[in-house]
């Protein structure tokens, strides 16, 4: 129940009112106003030693710093991860993503005597939207990774 609703109910019962205020509601209104200027129901009711209880207010975002300083306490990353980062980040490993599709494209041609890998490459992948591109790059990279991360 809110204060204005247990006011409401100690200020009609004092006056013996039991249904709609009626004629009253200019006075309720007024007796109101000045009850919240007052604030004494508020002072009555909850006084500061419970306000300090309530909890904490909402709690803004961990700034950018603290993560920044989290992250640099974490151990370091094993050397197996590094070297593989490395590869993966590397140019060799995009030229290898560009043959792999080449060897898709290559490998769905009906007849790929009667045509180069590069030719195919350049007419049928090429053309494609560059986000389509990035799509199919996207998945030979993570089939590349898999088979390297896989293979031992």
């Amino acid at each position: 129940m809110t204060q204005y609703h247990k006011y409401l109910k100690d200020w009609t019962s004092e006056r013996g009112i039991t249904s709609f205020l009626g004629s009253d509601k200019p006075a309720f209104q007024q007796d109101w106003k000045e009850e919240k200027r007052a604030g004494v129901r508020f002072g009555e009711e909850m006084g500061r030693e419970d306000i300090n209880r309530a909890g904490e207010p909402f709690k803004k975002p961990i700034p950018i710093q603290k993560i920044k300083e989290a992250v640099s306490k974490l151990p370091p990353v094993s050397e197996g991860a590094k070297a593989l980062s490395k590869i993966l980040t590397s140019k060799e490993f995009d030229d290898t993503i560009e043959e792999g599709i080449k060897d898709l494209y290559y490998s769905q041609f009906p007849f790929p005597d009667m045509i180069s890998k590069d030719k195919l490459y350049k007419d049928k992948f090429l053309s494609l939207s560059k986000k389509k591109q990035d799509e199919i790059r996207n998945i030979v990279r993570k089939q590349l990774t898999k088979q390297l991360i896989t293979k031992k």
